[in-house]
């Protein structure tokens, strides 16, 4: 397999530029080109760029059992976009897991409505596939990720009974049988949930059963959606770790239709992320001050990521915190503490009244760490009590709050921010995977403080 043409967690963008401008012929050489720190050399590329590069082989040369959803995802859709142009292909979906928005995922899913030689011809084509096992209504190929891929088939017929059998998890499927006993055979989704006497359950929330109990009762929520978001309050720029200028981030921001942005670069104790001071701060806050009279039609708030100390206490002095809009408190050193230490920890920054988010509150990254131990029902119990915002990181690295936690905190009354977390412009785009964890997580416009005006946020975080 031809892996250089696909590296995990690396845009085809960005590796068609390094692989052209390096003329790299093999993964072994651009991982060599990544750890002698030449990538970072070229324009829009920097250190996180060779660390990404450096994860992405070392998962095709020791794939996990279960993989994260930005990789499988990005396989999953250069694949789909092959399929589409590919003759003898009516019909291609992403079905299972992926499309439910499971953080980590053992398999990728799709189902496909193809003339049966011209899928098995375009198997044996594609250098990203290997056949495995081919059954009558499925075809297992093994992929350069290490996890399979399967090809469910349908029919235009039965297409949407295939969507619910293929898309919902068991529990799901078997609380729809037991309304049913058998699914009727419709052409679409939508259908099946009419025949049923039940309102459209979104691909997200098909997971425990519970949710078909709750649509019989016409009690589902109206979910958050990529629409609804009118901002980004996390992200980072040159001025510390990013990769992008603050106007590109601004300029993108602008393009995708934001009426605010937040400029949350690292503070000072992240030395290794460039973090910045109180007089890095000024200066920072003084050319966006010149950007907000040059881009008019989008607010720009001044924030920073501010390092939670091991002691619970703030990396920057209350002066500079206090002329902040808005000030993201986070976790990134120190991860042995003992659970107690680190919920004291974050707790003690929580009921600091100058902090407003906690930021990828347990540290999570997918495929590389599990998070820090921390007792998380805790957290969410001292953020009610306090007002703080917890924080959905959007980056499908992290995906920090997951579901269970969105949940409980909705629970509790907890406000979320959904925020990319980005360090180069095109990472804005991230916002959609943090979009679908929080549909997971049954949350609204009401809980999600980015989905509302700019009048409606400022006057929140002032509080």
């Amino acid at each position: 397999m031809d892996s250089i043409s696909f590296i995990p967690g690396v845009s085809s963008k960005d590796l068609k530029a390094i692989v052209k401008h390096f003329k790299a012929e093999n993964i072994y050489q651009l991982k060599k080109l990544a750890k002698e720190k030449k990538i970072r050399r070229l324009k829009d590329f920097n250190s996180k760029t060779e660390m990404k590069i450096l994860r992405g082989i070392k998962l095709l040369e020791n794939p996990p059992e279960n993989m994260p959803i930005g990789i499988a995802l990005e396989f999953a859709s250069l694949i789909i976009n092959e399929l589409q142009t590919w003759p003898g292909i009516s019909q291609v979906l992403l079905v299972g897991s992926l499309r439910r928005g499971v953080e980590e995922v053992a398999s990728i899913d799709l189902l496909i409505q193809a003339e049966s030689k011209s899928l098995t011809d375009y198997i044996q084509k594609s250098p990203f596939l290997e056949p495995e096992k081919i059954e009558e209504n499925k075809i297992k190929t093994r992929t350069l990720l290490g996890i399979p891929l399967f090809f469910h088939l349908s029919s235009r017929e039965r297409w949407g009974t295939d969507c619910i059998l293929r898309t919902g998890s068991d529990r799901h499927v078997q609380a729809l049988l037991e309304i049913t006993g058998v699914l009727p055979v419709f052409s679409e989704e939508e259908k099946i949930y009419e025949y049923l006497n039940l309102p459209w359950i979104a691909p997200e929330i098909r997971e425990s059963g519970y949710e078909v109990r709750f649509a019989q009762e016409n009690l589902l929520p109206e979910l958050i959606d990529l629409k609804d978001i009118k901002g980004d309050l996390h992200i980072h720029s040159k001025w510390s770790d990013g990769a992008s200028t603050i106007e590109e981030m601004v300029l993108k921001a602008v393009k995708m239709g934001y009426e605010y942005l937040a400029i949350t670069d690292h503070s000072q104790s992240l030395k290794v992320a460039g973090g910045l001071g109180p007089q890095d701060l000024v200066r920072q806050w003084a050319e966006m001050d010149k950007l907000q009279k040059k881009y008019p039609q989008i607010r720009l708030l001044k924030g920073i990521e501010v390092d939670i100390l091991s002691d619970g206490s703030l990396d920057l002095p209350e002066e500079i915190l206090k002329e902040s809009d808005i000030v993201i408190a986070s976790i990134h050193s120190h991860f042995e503490m003992t659970e107690r230490d680190m919920t004291r920890r974050i707790i003690k920054a929580l009921e600091n009244p100058l902090v407003r988010i906690l930021a990828h509150p347990t540290g999570r990254v997918l495929g590389k760490r599990p998070g820090y131990k921390v007792d998380i029902k805790e957290v969410i119990e001292t953020a009610a009590c306090y007002g703080k915002v917890l924080e959905i990181n959007a980056s499908p690295d992290r995906l920090d709050l997951r579901d269970q936690h969105l949940m409980l905190a909705k629970t509790k009354g907890v406000k979320i921010a959904v925020n990319t977390d980005a360090h180069h412009a095109e990472k804005l785009e991230d916002m959609a995977y943090g979009v679908q964890m929080a549909r997971r997580g049954w949350q609204t416009k009401k809980e999600i403080i980015n989905s509302w005006s700019f009048e409606e946020l400022v006057s929140f975080l002032k509080k």
